[in-house]
């Protein structure tokens, strides 16, 4: 992922770039979430990347059963559905966004 972001922050000097966190998921370990979620902000803190954090400013966690039913593709797995994207996503990555654009 520091790869990437060097790249990045190379490629497209003048550019603001915006990581976007997934959700609280049922389809992965917690531990490892915990754990691939803290090193990639820690990066992005360390590069100057800014982060739109679905983690942790929605509601949006999948280890409920009923939320992983609602929210995921075919209610199974860890990729959000339209729904969970209209419902907790735009807004969050929307209000980023805004930041930028204003």
């Amino acid at each position: 992922f520091e790869e990437i972001v060097y790249k990045m922050k190379k490629k497209w000097s003048d550019t603001p770039i915006i990581y976007i966190t997934v959700h609280k998921s049922g389809g992965r370990k917690w531990e490892a979430q915990c754990l691939v979620r803290e090193t990639a902000l820690k990066i992005c803190r360390e590069w100057g990347i800014d982060t739109a954090d679905i983690f942790a400013e929605t509601e949006l966690d999948t280890r409920n059963p009923e939320q992983m039913q609602k929210y995921i593709i075919d209610g199974a797995g860890s990729h959000p559905n339209e729904k969970a994207c209209r419902s907790f996503y735009i807004p969050v990555i929307l209000r980023k966004l805004d930041k930028y654009l204003a």
